[in-house]
């Protein structure tokens, strides 16, 4: 995605904008931060169960 170019996009739809905002712009300022998960999430077994299945993680070992 970083080529390096100058690029300007115009859509007059508000939709088309914010998934263009979406796709280019906030993954680029976004990446690289670290953000801890709220409290319920880590007070909830079930939860971070499925959290660490979805990222690929299937026992304490891996952690």
């Amino acid at each position: 995605m970083r080529l390096g170019c100058e690029v300007t996009a115009i859509a007059i739809n508000p939709v088309a904008w914010f998934i263009l905002k979406c796709t280019l712009e906030y993954p680029q300022k976004l990446a690289g931060q670290l953000r801890p998960l709220p409290k319920f999430a880590l007070e909830s077994p079930e939860f971070m169960e499925g959290f660490f299945k979805g990222i690929g993680v299937k026992g304490k070992r891996q952690l």
